[in-house]
């Protein structure tokens, strides 16, 4: 009778998760802010084993939790081998015999009906971006083909949808197509660091430091950036730019490095490359001021871009588009300015405010870091994804 007892009890008691997830990503960067520094650990910290397959090479810098390991598969040539690459993940992923498999991009959709023909786990589709929007962006693809990948796209993700048990989102605007109602938000806020320390007050001839975090590219507002920079060099501003990210392409770099030098403006501006996450964040906290300055395109205007509330954590004010749901954010919690993305007369004018106001600069700062502790935080969005693994667990 007492053995009946003992087992009751440990039927009723709260046992350790120890669960195996399976995190496939074969676009992003292994250590992907959301994808790794979020998601992961803080499965990681909810007690489940998390296996990370990607592409890429290891970095020996960055601390990886005891209950994370890390499958680093090889980089493809080019986009053909990108899909023929899928197979070793399919193999991977097969071989980790997860409970979960939470999957990141959109071609990874292809391997879904194997993994859930072979094993008996969940599978989770994480939709970071609007696709449809991203095909008519593409500078790869030609316009004429453009619709016809379209349809394809939305024909392998109707057929692929119903072998998905949870589709996890990263915007809420993408909640209203009809394919994703039935879904659960995760939003894609920051993670929360210690506040930077008190801004310093500046001499009149001090470097005033600015700074954009993400990827290099045209739609992103690199050009205008450069245009920036050169307008407040003629206008003897004591300015210092640093780009942090990787460009977008080889051609794009060459274009950018070719307008610098005819500007002579190499003085003025850094690229370090992508950092980590908290080496990157280390670098914003140091600036003044933050820049968003991302085109009015499809796939941008439906999200919210991440480095807003990484400024706004940091502390500084940011200088973002004119999207009515990012001019939203900074004119209801005053911490920056929106601007005409493509103005360069208006980005000009908005940072000569800002370098001319240091206490009201400070201030938009103050108030950023402010709005990012009561609502923009990553704390409170890891409680949902943590809920999501739970419920499906228990119905799986």
């Amino acid at each position: 009778m007492k053995s009946v007892y003992i087992y009751i009890g440990l039927l009723l008691t709260p046992q350790r998760m120890d669960e195996q997830v399976c995190v496939l990503t074969s676009v992003h960067y292994p250590y992907d802010t959301r994808i790794f520094d979020k998601q992961m650990k803080s499965l990681a910290e909810g007690g489940y084993r998390v296996t990370l397959i990607a592409r890429g090479e290891r970095d020996t810098s960055i601390h990886i939790p005891e209950n994370i390991k890390i499958n680093l598969l090889t980089e493809p040539d080019n986009r053909i081998g990108r899909f023929i690459g899928l197979l070793p993940f399919m193999r991977e992923a097969i071989r980790e015999d997860a409970d979960v498999y939470h999957i990141h991009d959109p071609e990874l959709l292809l391997i879904v009906p194997v993994l859930k023909l072979t094993t008996d786990a969940a599978i989770i589709y994480d939709v970071h971006e609007d696709v449809r929007a991203q095909i008519s962006k593409k500078d790869w693809i030609p316009e004429v083909l453009k619709p016809v990948f379209r349809f394809g796209f939305n024909i392998t993700e109707s057929l692929i949808l119903p072998f998905i048990d949870e589709i996890i989102l990263a915007e809420d605007s993408y909640q209203t197509k009809a394919r994703y109602q039935d879904s659960h938000i995760v939003r894609n806020y920051p993670k929360l660091i210690d506040p930077p320390d008190s801004p310093k007050e500046k001499t009149e001839d001090e470097i005033t430091e600015l700074v954009y975090i993400g990827g290099i590219s045209r739609p992103r507002g690199a050009i205008e950036i450069i245009e920036l920079v050169d307008e407040l060099n003629d206008d003897d501003r004591y300015i210092q730019f640093t780009f942090i990210g990787d460009f977008s392409s080889r051609e794009f770099r060459e274009e950018v490095m070719s307008e610098i030098e005819k500007r002579e403006i190499n003085h003025l501006i850094e690229f370090t490359g992508r950092l980590p996450f908290n080496k990157a964040i280390e670098r914003v906290a140091q600036a003044d001021i933050g820049y968003a300055l991302l085109h009015k395109e499809p796939n941008f205007i439906d999200s919210i871009p991440t480095k807003l509330f990484e400024y706004m954590m940091c502390g500084i004010p940011v200088v973002i588009s004119d999207v009515d749901q990012w001019k939203k954010i900074v004119t209801d919690h005053k911490c920056g300015i929106a601007v005409a993305p493509t103005d360069i007369e208006e980005i000009v004018k908005a940072t000569e405010f800002l370098i001319d106001n240091e206490v009201g600069r400070n201030q938009l700062g103050k108030n950023g870091r402010n709005a990012v502790e009561a609502k923009f935080r990553w704390e409170k969005e890891s409680e949902t994804l943590i809920s999501v693994y739970g419920n499906l667990l228990k119905v799986n």
